[in-house]
């Protein structure tokens, strides 16, 4: 079998599937840890920050301005939400934004589980998932764990090197050993928090 066809078929076959081809983990270089902290220090990212901040607290489903659109949904054991028609901006923004809440994460006792880029191909388009995974440090009270405000889960789905959908989830536990969660509100606050 000539090489060329077997890789079709490894790229078809993860396109049905739905599979990712490459799974590696995340590493900032120091270029784009420069490139990040000049770009949380721009007004317009600042505001772009407090206004998806904004749209998720009140479940808006559009931003007042650039078009960009959400959905919300919850549950007893969810809760999130997700933007769409996000094309318009840079990648890097949203990267920024992920990385600026997992560590306003890393602040209140969070470790980040995961944090994996996913490579597949669509329709031959190429697709990169960006995802991340935090959970609180295991602690106890009264012999109750404690869930923080759940496991978090941040995800950016980019096609054509173009960010298409971004996405926030937390997941909770429930049972007599677990204490009850903090305020959804609360999570929010706290990974849109900006630092000075």
């Amino acid at each position: 079998m000539d090489i060329n066809d077997w890789l079709k078929k490894l790229f078809t076959s993860s396109e049905n599937k739905g599979e990712p081809l490459v799974t590696e983990s995340i590493s900032r270089s120091d270029k784009y840890k420069g490139k990040a902290a000049l770009i949380e220090t721009l007004p317009e990212w600042q505001r772009f920050v407090r206004d998806v901040h904004q749209m998720a607290s009140n479940q808006q489903p559009k931003m007042g301005h650039r078009g960009v659109e959400a959905g919300f949904y919850s549950s007893t054991q969810t809760k999130g939400f997700y933007l769409t028609q996000i094309e318009e901006f840079d990648n890097e923004w949203f990267q920024v934004l992920i990385d600026h809440m997992l560590q306003n994460l890393k602040e209140e006792a969070y470790m980040v589980t995961r944090h994996v880029a996913e490579y597949s191909e669509v329709k031959q388009n190429p697709v990169c998932w960006e995802k991340s995974y935090a959970k609180i440090k295991p602690s106890f009270v009264d012999h109750k764990q404690q869930q923080g405000f759940g496991n978090v889960q941040v995800e950016l789905k980019m096609l054509d090197e173009r960010p298409k959908l971004f996405k926030l989830q937390t997941n909770y536990y429930s049972g007599f050993n677990y204490e009850d969660p903090k305020d959804y509100s609360a999570l929010l606050d706290t990974l849109f928090a900006i630092r000075s």
